[in-house]
């Protein structure tokens, strides 16, 4: 197998079969982390805004802790539910058979649209997102968004992804 990309959330490969997509579990941890730490901010901003807000202030703060438990609560529940859930960490964009495996399921490329990507800066960094166009709704290719140190690399990336997907649908077509 030759490495094809790799990040922090992901390996790929170039296999005898396609392209095989390896998740690492660091990326929900990062994922979790992200969101705990907007979490501790709302917290700690509805603490300030309270003491310094006056009467404003002193009517948005409750807003702010209640929404911050709210944010963290469901985020750790989110997290420990997806240690407890056992997927399988491999995608693979099986070439031979055009066909995707994706966490036990096995999509035909003649049924994907397409594989767009979506970008949303968060705190000087940027997270990506990886969608599969079935039936004009998007399903999730990755189960966790990407931290991209290089976005357009992972625009990249993902764009071939979906080159392979279009030429799969071509060859059967053709048959």
């Amino acid at each position: 197998m030759e490495q094809y990309y790799s990040n922090d959330s992901l390996t790929a490969f170039n296999t005898e079969d396609g392209i095989l997509i390896e998740e690492k579990k660091k990326g929900s941890l990062k994922m979790l982390l992200v969101i705990l730490g907007l979490g501790v901010l709302m917290l700690v901003g509805g603490f300030v805004i309270g003491l310094f807000g006056g009467t404003i202030g002193l009517a948005m703060a409750p807003w702010l802790i209640w929404g911050a438990a709210l944010v963290i609560a469901v985020a750790v529940i989110a997290f420990i539910i997806k240690l407890v859930m056992n997927q399988d960490p491999k995608i693979l964009f099986n070439t031979k058979k055009d066909e995707l495996s994706l966490r036990g399921k096995i999509i035909p490329f003649a049924h994907i649209e397409s594989i767009t990507h979506q970008e949303q800066p968060m705190m000087g960094k940027t997270m990506m997102f990886a969608f599969m166009m079935i039936n004009a709704k998007k399903k999730s290719l990755f189960s966790t968004a990407i931290v991209a140190l290089n976005p357009k690399e992972m625009a990249d990336f993902i764009s071939n992804l979906n080159d392979v997907v279009q030429k799969g649908k071509e060859k059967t077509n053709a048959e």
